[in-house]
């Protein structure tokens, strides 16, 4: 990985802060962005920093960028004691949405029937809208986040129980 000089640095633009629940998670959310930003520009393959508590860590693999933003752990959702169902993760630190838009229905429900590949949610990241698909067939058991809520990369976002 090549270091990056203050030219390359001075190229990123600020990130227009949105809504957050605290100043804190905007700030580790554009502070990944933009170390996504630099990644892309610069074609360096990883790119960490730690500032105080926050530790960001941006890599390139060779099909997508994943960020991860580490602020504080992420809450741990409440399971049934009788639950086999997988855990649907976050593919990535952003806004979840349920709904395709404000005032429409939401993708799932608990007790949906869900396929391999169906959208059940949305991630924004960055102003960029990034489908959460369901990695496997089954029922919707869970929804474990609120609506609108600030999410990690690999935060458990629904329970998919068998069918």
């Amino acid at each position: 990985m090549s270091p990056l000089d203050a030219a390359q640095l001075s190229e990123v633009p600020r990130l227009n802060r949105r809504t957050a629940q605290t100043d804190e998670v905007a700030a580790a959310l554009a502070g990944a962005g933009q170390l996504a930003e630099i990644l892309r520009r610069t074609g360096a393959a990883r790119i960490a920093v730690t500032v105080g508590d926050i530790q960001w860590e941006v890599e390139a693999p060779t099909a997508e960028t994943t960020v991860v933003a580490a602020a504080a752990p992420a809450p741990e959702p409440v399971a049934d004691a009788v639950s086999l169902g997988h855990d649907l993760t976050a593919p990535l630190v952003g806004v979840f949405y349920r709904q395709p838009g404000p005032g429409k229905a939401p993708y799932v429900e608990v007790g949906d029937r869900v396929e391999t590949g169906q959208q059940v949610a949305i991630v924004e990241a960055m102003k960029m809208l990034n489908e959460v698909v369901a990695d496997r067939p089954g029922v919707i058991g869970a929804v474990y986040p609120a609506d609108g809520d600030v999410v990690e990369f690999g935060q458990p976002l629904f329970r998919i129980d068998p069918a």
